[in-house]
């Protein structure tokens, strides 16, 4: 502010404490609102990460039992195969 007024610094702090005081004030009202708006932004972003963790651990888990549970399917196809292929086989007789 002193620059746009064409001032230094040092000159508005020695002649006009009162204004220093009201810049300094708005200044870090700024400050606060940008920390502020940030700070609810990163909770924001921990309470999605969170809900995506997860999400991620659940639908992993159940990658897993799907794995397991198709393997298992795949024995008993080709258990089941194998019978069904025992049936059809003509056995002869000695």
């Amino acid at each position: 502010m002193a620059e746009e007024a064409g001032v230094s610094r040092a000159t508005i702090h020695n002649n006009h404490p009162g204004l220093a005081e009201r810049i300094r004030e708005l200044g870090n009202r700024t400050v606060r609102k940008q920390r502020d708006a940030k700070n609810s932004e990163l909770k924001e972003l921990r309470k999605k990460y969170a809900l995506l963790r997860h999400e991620y651990t659940h639908t992993r888990e159940l990658n897993q039992n799907m794995a397991s549970e198709m393997a298992t399917l795949v024995l008993e196809n080709q258990r089941l195969r194998a019978i069904s292929e025992n049936k059809n086989k003509v056995i002869g007789f000695p």
